[in-house]
């Protein structure tokens, strides 16, 4: 009888327990997955290169003129509810520097090119 009654607090227990910790699970693993907004026609330079888990540098080629990028980067970001923390010109003046924050996590970008190509450089934050 014992083993019955246990055996039924624990499953009921079980069934009933909170949603807390799911909800809360839920939204870590929002929270991960959410990466800097990359455009459309963005190439990763690193697809056949071996990942690492500390391989946190990416970079991404994109056909089209830095400006236009760097615009719908901003856009992007703003649309996506994104904090930008940093949006400065490099000292050269060949690139724009962002660095953008969500759900506490905050990446770096560089955005750097000429009229007709860009490439991004994003650095994830420590995982």
């Amino acid at each position: 009888m014992r083993r019955t009654l246990l055996a039924l607090v624990v499953a009921v227990t079980v069934a009933v327990g909170s949603s807390t910790p799911v909800v809360e699970a839920e939204v870590a693993a929002e929270a991960r997955a959410e990466s800097f907004p990359l455009p459309k026609d963005a190439v990763s330079h690193d697809d056949g290169k071996s990942k690492k888990s500390s391989d946190r540098i990416r970079t991404y080629d994109v056909p089209r003129g830095r400006d236009a990028v760097v615009t719908e980067a901003r856009t992007a970001l703003k649309a996506r509810k994104w904090e930008i923390v940093k949006d400065e010109p490099a000292t050269s003046g060949n690139a724009v520097r962002l660095t953008v924050k969500k759900h506490g996590r905050t990446f770096k970008a560089s955005i750097t090119g000429d009229e007709k190509r860009a490439v991004i450089i994003v650095t994830a934050p420590i995982s």
